[in-house]
């Protein structure tokens, strides 16, 4: 691993009559934990929405998803255009923010470095 791997996703769309979604951005791995930043956004947002919550009254298992599309929601940033925008950084100390709100601090610190944590002295 002298030369890290890097991973680009150049701006990328996929959309429909209804909605975009734009991706871009990049992940490294500069040890054992990769860092990533990657921005999201979603024009038509509110038909993902809608279209589940359609779905739910016929499919039990679509209302189960419902509450993390309207939690994912509100993490979102409301851009000018009015898509909605999420900047995801990942540190490899496990962190995780999402428009710079901590949604996942870091792991916490082994006090036993030099044991290797797949062998039988990790436990």
């Amino acid at each position: 691993m002298a030369k890290a791997p890097k991973v680009v996703i150049g701006h990328s769309t996929m959309k429909n009559s209804d909605i975009e979604v734009a991706m871009e951005g990049e992940m490294t791995f500069p040890g054992m934990k990769p860092e990533a930043n990657v921005t999201i956004d979603i024009a038509g947002y509110d038909k993902i929405v809608e279209s589940l919550q359609t779905a739910a009254k016929s499919e039990p298992e679509a209302a189960q998803y419902f509450p993390v599309v309207l939690a994912v929601k509100g993490f979102g940033k409301t851009l000018p255009d009015g898509r909605l925008e999420w900047v995801i950084n990942t540190k490899a100390d496990g962190s995780v923010t999402v428009n710079g709100a901590m949604l996942k601090p870091a792991d916490p610190v082994d006090p036993r470095p030099d044991v290797d944590p797949l062998s039988e002295n990790a436990l």
